[in-house]
């Protein structure tokens, strides 16, 4: 493959980054489903208008072909002939940006029948109303800001000053509940790891 043909491959987002890092990143149904329509809407919101630029786009060049038919000064004539190619690139990098956000708005929506199919429609609907959302957000920093805290335990010893503060920041109600939370997310992982690490210490004894 050439430099040049390399250039033209049409690179985006991969369904296993939305699938892992975009959507399954969110920690909480409410989060993902909110993930999954705030990462909808941007692809959508791309795809019309990119159409609106390529219908424009076509039509610039066929304004300009007429130019170039009726133009007689040579050096006009080149000048237009260096727009018409300018657009016809323009018109080919709109298309490739509607095809790559066809694509991405393809591996949304798989996440979306996903949720669906393990949720279902009625579950779904629920999650969304807007009556849910305050219990549905505060299960989400729990959720977050306890893993947060666990990951700093497990890595340095201490909660990170960063997330004190996030912590510090909720309501009183739950506060003790996140650290509570965090103590056992800690202790969880740190079971593993013990566990792991007496498998390795086996294995290397036998051999």
């Amino acid at each position: 493959m050439e430099f040049a043909e390399l250039l033209r491959t049409e690179i985006s987002t991969t369904e296993f980054e939305l699938k892992n890092f975009i959507v399954g990143a969110q920690l909480s149904p409410h989060r993902k489903l909110r993930q999954i329509v705030l990462e909808g809407n941007v692809r959508e919101d791309n795809i019309t208008n990119s159409g609106f630029d390529l219908s424009i786009a076509n039509s610039e060049l066929a304004i300009l072909k007429e130019e170039l038919d009726e133009e007689s000064n040579l050096h006009r004539g080149n000048i237009i002939s260096v727009e018409i190619n300018r657009k016809i690139i323009q018109i080919e990098n709109i298309k490739k940006q509607i095809k790559r956000n066809e694509k991405e708005l393809s591996f949304i929506e798989k996440e979306f029948v996903a949720m669906d199919s393990e949720f279902g429609t009625n579950i779904i609907e629920e999650i969304l109303l807007p009556s849910n959302e305050n219990e549905a957000e505060t299960n989400y920093w729990i959720e977050r800001l306890s893993r947060q805290a666990s990951n700093d335990v497990i890595a340095t010893g201490r909660i990170s000053t960063g997330n004190i503060d996030a912590i510090l920041n909720l309501p009183d109600n739950i506060k003790g509940t996140t650290l509570i939370e965090a103590i056992r997310k800690t202790g969880i992982i740190e079971d593993v790891i013990k566990e792991e690490q007496l498998k390795i210490s086996g294995t290397n004894s036998k051999e």
